[in-house]
């Protein structure tokens, strides 16, 4: 990660304070992160730590957190029901300094073309997601989640559009139908 302060740009009152003398500052906090994962045709559980190491920044009044270690667990099913069929009930939980943040899912797919689905975090955010399978290797979607506090009054919630592409760089590789 990256980080640059130009003091320079700042509109002060009072300009004789030596925290915000002209200077630019540029520091790198280099990062790293491990995870893992197993997977079949209609399963899977992972677990990753994305930023291993804490990033501590200064600006010159206080020192603050700006990326904290995350830990990652997440599992799905797929689960067939019928011809064309399926269901894929999936969870993710985080874990940031000891709170816990977990997310379920479900998702039916139809006739291998189309998934919806619907989300509960925590169960205080909810939304849904839907995906279409336009060829074998291409599929766009599109997810938006919503709080159900007061804040549901005065927000949008956040919207997610996806583009899928599974590359094959042999023109005679065959790809398997993949539900993950």
């Amino acid at each position: 990660t990256q980080y640059k302060y130009n003091y320079s740009d700042l509109n002060m009152e009072f300009v004789n304070d030596p925290s915000f003398e002209p200077v630019d500052e540029n520091f790198i906090t280099p990062n790293f992160g491990a995870g893992v994962m197993y997977y079949s045709r209609y399963y899977y559980i992972g677990f990753s730590v994305p930023r291993i190491l804490n990033i501590e920044a200064n600006d010159g009044v206080t020192e603050s957190t700006r990326y904290k270690k995350h830990y990652y667990l997440s599992a799905g099913v797929v689960l067939p029901l019928s011809n064309g069929f399926k269901i894929k009930p999936s969870t993710l939980v985080k874990i940031v300094d000891n709170q816990v943040s977990v997310d379920i899912n479900g998702s039916v797919l139809l006739a291998e073309t189309l998934w919806v689905g619907i989300l509960f975090r925590n169960f205080n955010t909810f939304g849904a997601l839907a995906q279409l399978q336009i060829s074998d290797r291409l599929r766009i979607g599109y997810s938006m989640e919503l709080p159900s506090t007061k804040l549901i009054t005065s927000q949008w919630g956040t919207h997610e559009i996806m583009l899928g592409f599974d590359f094959a760089p042999f023109r005679k590789q065959v790809l398997k139908r993949r539900y993950f």
